[in-house]
């Protein structure tokens, strides 16, 4: 175990996410898309091990990305208190051209009891949109953005007839689900999906090598379709990405597995 280090991130050791820098190229891609940075960011778990200062210092870093879109996969805060705070005191400062878009994930379930009318009007009064099984078209010059967004998997029922919707030749289609395991549920190659968002795995949060120490209770990549740990895929036609987020779940411990925020330029092939 020579050289190895464990350090908690960014809250305790004052580190930044990284920032993982994407592009998706379509032959689709319509005019009013292209050079468009859109900022992915998932499990934040703002609560007791992330709290304002860091917190406040992880905004700056995502709005010096000059993100045009941003889309937020779930898990935000730890319990209702830190979600009142997060929608009060963060979420109101990311503003963008295109909007702030979000699905919710089991944390955020358990917080407002399944009372997602409430989570909806906290997150909207902040500014953001909640699509919960729920599809939204951006116009934009020669053609659209789609984004599905699903409920999570674990207390909600992610709805396979949202993905599956028509969409145009000229439409960019994402979806967005806070875990991987919701896109073995409703995914089809039959209905084009250009690119799936997710995190919930934390990358294993604790992840050496090959092995994760802290399982997390998440399945082996592999034993199921469209699950991946951690990375950018391409499975059945479609480009799936799971990230490892920010926060922590059971240990305020990452190694193996830093946080990240990625940022994905589109463009036209």
């Amino acid at each position: 175990m020579g050289g190895l280090v464990v350090k908690p991130w960014a809250w305790f050791s004052g580190a930044l996410p990284q920032v993982v820098q994407l592009s998706l190229s379509l032959p689709h891609m319509p005019s009013g898309l292209q050079g468009k940075r859109l900022l992915f960011v998932t499990d934040l778990h703002y609560g007791p091990w992330l709290g304002d200062a860091p917190m406040s210092r992880i905004v700056d870093e995502m709005l010096e990305q000059s993100p045009d879109l941003i889309l937020l996969g779930g898990d935000l805060a730890e319990g209702i208190r830190a979600q009142e705070r997060f929608c009060k005191r963060h979420l109101p400062r990311l503003r963008t051209p295109m909007g702030v878009f979000c699905v919710p994930g089991n944390n955020d379930c358990e917080a407002v009891q399944g009372d997602y009318r409430l989570w909806e009007r906290m997150v909207g009064d902040a500014g953001a949109v909640l699509l919960l099984n729920r599809r939204v078209y951006l116009r934009v010059q020669g053609g659209r953005l789609a984004i599905s967004g699903l409920d999570e998997s674990k207390y909600g029922r992610p709805d396979c007839r949202v993905v599956r919707q028509t969409v145009e030749p000229s439409d960019v289609h994402l979806v967005l689900t806070h875990s991987p395991w919701a896109l073995a549920l409703v995914m089809d190659p039959a209905y084009r999906v250009d690119m799936a968002l997710c995190g919930h795995t934390h990358g294993g949060q604790i992840a050496l090598g090959g092995a994760c120490a802290l399982a997390m209770g998440y399945y082996r990549a592999g034993d199921r379709p469209y699950f991946y740990l951690s990375g950018d895929h391409m499975t059945r036609g479609t480009r799936v990405l799971v990230s490892n987020g920010i926060g922590c779940s059971l240990l305020p411990v990452r190694v193996g597995a830093p946080p990240q925020i990625h940022v994905i330029t589109l463009s036209r092939v």
